[in-house]
C-alpha cells in the first residue's frame, strides 16, 4: 500500500477559506491495524485540522466491507462504538468503522436505500430527505457480493406480479413517500404497519415461499386487513392504496412474485448505504457543481464542518474511510471543497460525502479515535448516536 505523502496537503483550489498551499501537515502519525489495513493520523497547525484515515487493501484475504443498523433495526440509534462492540466476535473482528447515512434525528431512520448483506432493509425512488426540496437521487456507496465498491445514483425497483402476468408497480421498502404508493413491509420496519388513520391503504398479509435471484415467490393466504395490525413478524405485508386496480391487486389464495432491485446496478449488492453529495469522479472534484446534481445545501451545510467520507482507488483495490474533526480549537473543519481536494491527494478516484457534523466518528478497535464536536451539559466530548455505520470487518479470526 503507497505510503502518505507529506506534501499532499501542499495543494491549492480556488474559493476555500484558506490556501491550502501554505498548510502542511505538522505531524504525520500511522499503524498497521492489521495486514492490509493502514491507519494515519494528520495534524494540520493551518487548517487547524485533524485528520483520520484508514486505508483498506480490499484484496486481502478475509476482509470485507459490511453495513450495521442501530441495534439491527431500521429505526432507532446507537454509538457507532456500540455497534462495533455488539458486532465484535471470535470469528470477526471490526477493525475499524465510520459513520454513514444522513438520518432522521427523532426517528434514526436512514434517508437512502440501505442494503445489509443482500437484503434491501429501505427501497426508495429517491432520497427521503427533508432537507432536499428538490426530492434528488443521492448518490450512495454500494458493494458487490466480490467485494468491489461503487458508488452510484441507485433508485429502487420493484414490481408486483400475478399469476396471468398482471402487474402493479411496488414504489418502495418500508418506506411509503405518498398515500397511492405501494409498498412491502418486513420486519425491518418495526413490530407492524404504519397505521393508517385515513384508510387510504389496506394490508395484505404474505406467505413466503421460495426465492430466485432479484424475484421472491410469496403466497396470499387471506383477505386484505386493517392497516397497522398485521405482525411483521409473522411474515411480509403488502399495503396498497385502496384506489388501485382491483385486476393489479393480489387476491387471496395466489401465488405472486415480486421483483425489488436497485438501479442502475448489477446484481449481487451485498452493502448499501446512502450519502450526500458525491465530490469524487473519476478522480476530479465535483464539490463546485454539486447543487446542479444532487440538490441545493445551505450555507451552514457547505461551510467548514466535521466530515465522514468514503472512496476508493482508480483500480478499486483500495479504499478509503476519512473523518475531520470540526467545530474546536483543535481543528476548524472542511468545506465540502477542501473534503473534496483532500480525499484527491490521499488517492480516492470516486469519493463520497457521508454524515457529518455531530455524527461524524471513527472507531479503531473498538476504540474511537476521532474528537466528535457534540457535548454533554458538563462540556465533555460525547458521541452521538446515529443510524448506521460501514464497517471494516477481519473474518475468521483464529
Amino acid at each position: 500500500m503507497r505510503p502518505f505523502n507529506l506534501a499532499y496537503l501542499a495543494i491549492g483550489v480556488a474559493g476555500m477559506v484558506a490556501p491550502l498551499s501554505a498548510q502542511k501537515p505538522d505531524s504525520v502519525t500511522s499503524d498497521v491495524l492489521a495486514m492490509g489495513v493502514v491507519h494515519r493520523h494528520l495534524m494540520v497547525g493551518d487548517g487547524p485540522w485533524s485528520v483520520h484515515v484508514v486505508e483498506v487493501d480490499l484484496r486481502q484475504p478475509g476482509i470485507s466491507i459490511r453495513a450495521v443498523h442501530s441495534n439491527d433495526q431500521l429505526r432507532g440509534r446507537e454509538t457507532v462504538s456500540s455497534m462495533v462492540q455488539r458486532k465484535n466476535s471470535d470469528t470477526a473482528r471490526i477493525i475499524a468503522a465510520i459513520n454513514a447515512d444522513f438520518f432522521n434525528l427523532k426517528t434514526g431512520e436512514d434517508e437512502n436505500n440501505q442494503v445489509v448483506e443482500g437484503e434491501i432493509w429501505k427501497g426508495v425512488l429517491r432520497a427521503d430527505a427533508p432537507a432536499d426540496s428538490g426530492h434528488h437521487v443521492h448518490s450512495q456507496f454500494g458493494v458487490l457480493g466480490n467485494g468491489r465498491p461503487l458508488i452510484d445514483h441507485f433508485a429502487f425497483h420493484g414490481v408486483v406480479v400475478r399469476p396471468r402476468g398482471q402487474k402493479l408497480a411496488l414504489t418502495g421498502i418500508n418506506y411509503r413517500a405518498t398515500p397511492n404508493d405501494a409498498v412491502l413491509y418486513t420486519a425491518r420496519q418495526g413490530e407492524t404497519t404504519p397505521v393508517d388513520l385515513t384508510g387510504a391503504t389496506v394490508d395484505i398479509r404474505l406467505r413466503f415461499v421460495g426465492v430466485h435471484g432479484d424475484t421472491s415467490i410469496y403466497q396470499v393466504p387471506g383477505f386484505p386487513i386493517e392497516s397497522g395490525v398485521a405482525r411483521l413478524a409473522d411474515g411480509p405485508v403488502l399495503s396498497v392504496p385502496v384506489t388501485a386496480d382491483t385486476a393489479l391487486v393480489p387476491h387471496a389464495g395466489e401465488m405472486i412474485r415480486i421483483q425489488t432491485n436497485l438501479q442502475p446496478a448489477p446484481l449481487g449488492l451485498r452493502t448499501v448505504v446512502g450519502g450526500w453529495p458525491r465530490l469524487v469522479v473519476h478522480g476530479e472534484s465535483v464539490a463546485d457543481t454539486i447543487n446542479r446534481v444532487e440538490g441545493g445545501f445551505s450555507k451552514s451545510f457547505a461551510g467548514r464542518n466535521p466530515r465522514t467520507g468514503i472512496g476508493f482507488s482508480r483500480d478499486s483495490t483500495t479504499l478509503y474511510l476519512i473523518t475531520v474533526d470540526g467545530r474546536q480549537e483543535g481543528s476548524d473543519g472542511m468545506s465540502l471543497t477542501e473534503f473534496a481536494a483532500l480525499m484527491i491527494r490521499l488517492g480516492v478516484f470516486e469519493g463520497l460525502n457521508l454524515d457529518g457534523g455531530g455524527s461524524t466518528a471513527m472507531v479503531l478497535d473498538g476504540k474511537l479515535v476521532n474528537s466528535p464536536s457534540d457535548k454533554d451539559k458538563t462540556g465533555r466530548i460525547v458521541e452521538r448516536t446515529v443510524g448506521n455505520a460501514l464497517l471494516v470487518v477481519l473474518n475468521n479470526r483464529e
